[in-house]
């Protein structure tokens, strides 16, 4: 079963968030990533569901194979370019990440995020 964590990002900051893998549900037993390949989508919650930004093991997520780890990095120019409605706060929806090992998708981490509109822009 996927993990279930909320993530908040500010606008036009850079994000970096390493997320830690486990093979057993008492956390002991590091999940080995050897030849693993992964993808993540945040989608917003409104009624078309757009993607407003992709990740993927080419672009953007790190994995670290011997330490069970995937590090998503945010640049500050992507987290800039998302649109925050006029009027709105914070971009919401819901993102997944899906981690594939020898033909074998899974997906290992879900949950809700907000981007924080961004104020100062110089």
């Amino acid at each position: 079963m996927a993990q279930e964590v909320a993530l908040t990002i500010d606008q036009g900051s850079q994000y970096v968030q390493p997320f830690k893998f486990f093979a057993d549900e008492g956390n002991t037993d590091i999940l080995d990533l050897s030849g693993a390949s992964a993808a993540m989508q945040f989608k917003r919650d409104d009624y078309d569901g757009a993607v407003v930004l992709a990740l993927t093991s080419a672009s953007g997520l790190v994995i670290d194979a011997a330490q069970g780890t995937i590090t998503a990095t945010i640049t500050a120019a992507q987290t800039a370019a998302i649109k925050v409605m006029k009027g709105d706060d914070s971009v919401t929806g819901r993102y997944d990440l899906e981690i594939e090992v020898g033909g074998v998708k899974k997906r290992v981490l879900q949950g809700d995020f907000t981007i924080t509109r961004e104020v100062t822009t110089i």
